[in-house]
């Protein structure tokens, strides 16, 4: 990955963006919204591809950084594939909101997901036509996220994002497409406003230190693996269930302030956990779970067998919204063999309903391998 000096972004490409601006562009705040250093960058050109309602492509992309809060579960790296998917789908937002002609607060909702690890950043983000390699790797010690849109019309977005991890060599890379949704326009399809979660969000708000003090993101634990399931077994593949607990408003802080609703991200942290879980099981290899990484070394999670995550594709269908109901959540994990020699692949194929009344929620597709140990 390129690396530049940070003196680099004094560039007249680059315009520092405030939180409040940022928070008159898109649908998520404090503590969900955990991004830092945030810019608008100015591409160097717009592939003709790429168009928006006026049909010009857009002309700015987001550059910021993070800090990760959330467990690694039974995960390897620095960070899990879930809080990845949570910084760069809002990115990815805020990326449509800066090109998004129309004036005002819009939701994105991220529907469809593909989350790969990558060894480069792919052609689409590095190729000079469309953004400068320079800017990514301007923070050089810190985890970085570069966004560009790639389509916008008045109910859809698709975006690009990169997140470069320091001391890994894998970087995380994740396709969206969104539904936008003008605020006027979400607010009435939605219910009326929770007055619990409006006081509490306001309560966060006044919070100067939100980001640690109300966050259940950094305290999110993951589904307890005694009520964990199976409901087959065999050599070749495992099923099994489990259940995750009717969504609360202080779960979901920041996701929707008047409407709060289970992150996608946060669903895909209970997918990673039960994933691990199947693996280990099917493998017959104690996965447990960790917390978070205290740095960015490759060596800085303790040596003990984990998964690796390789690609997955995640599509929601319904938004999951506080005091509704639970999820339930079935895995099936089957082994698969690669044309590399003594690599054993593992595919994962998960459904999420309601545990109300069987609609579905969301479905997710991954592809794992089984790391002995983080050595």
């Amino acid at each position: 990955t390129l690396v530049i000096p940070i003196a680099a972004l004094s560039s007249a490409r680059h315009t520092p963006l405030t939180y409040s601006k940022i928070q008159n562009l898109i649908d998520v705040s404090r503590p969900y919204y955990n991004l830092e250093n945030e810019r608008s960058v100015k591409m160097i050109s717009s592939s003709a591809d790429i168009s928006n309602a006026q049909g010009k492509g857009p002309s700015l992309s987001f550059l910021c950084t993070v800090q990760p809060e959330m467990p690694l579960a039974r995960e390897t790296g620095s960070v899990s594939y879930a809080e990845a998917g949570r910084h760069l789908a809002i990115a990815g937002s805020v990326a449509a909101g800066l090109n998004n002609p129309n004036i005002g607060k819009h939701y994105y909702l991220a529907l469809k997901n593909k989350l790969t690890r990558v060894e480069r950043p792919p052609d689409s983000i590095m190729d000079a036509c469309v953004f400068s390699p320079e800017d990514i790797g301007c923070f050089p010690h810190e985890i970085s996220i570069v966004a560009i849109c790639t389509k916008l019309d008045k109910k859809e977005a698709e975006c690009e994002m990169i997140m470069n991890v320091p001391g890994q060599n894998e970087l995380w890379h994740l396709t969206t497409t969104y539904s936008v949704i003008p605020e006027k326009v979400f607010k009435r399809l939605m219910r009326p406003p929770c007055p619990l979660a409006v006081a509490l969000h306001q309560e966060a708000a006044r919070d100067g230190n939100i980001r640690n003090s109300w966050s259940p993101y950094a305290r999110f634990q993951g589904l307890n693996s005694d009520y964990f399931e199976t409901i087959h077994q065999s050599g070749q593949s495992i099923l099994m269930k489990s259940n995750i607990p009717e969504v609360l408003a202080h779960h979901c802080l920041g996701h929707f302030d008047d409407n709060p609703a289970l992150p996608v991200a946060i669903l895909g942290a209970y997918c990673s956990d039960i994933v691990g879980y199947s693996i280990g099981k099917l493998s017959g290899t104690d996965i447990p779970y960790k917390g978070r990484a205290t740095s960015f070394s490759k060596h800085s999670t303790p040596q003990v067998p984990c998964i690796k995550l390789l690609h997955l594709s995640f599509v929601a269908t319904k938004l999951t919204h506080a005091n509704t109901h639970g999820i339930n959540l079935s895995c099936k994990v089957t082994p698969m063999h690669t044309h590399d020699v003594g690599t054993l692949m593992y595919l994962a194929e998960l459904e999420m309903t309601s545990d109300a009344d069987g609609t579905p929620v969301a479905e997710m597709q991954g592809k794992s391998t089984l790391v002995d140990s983080e050595s």
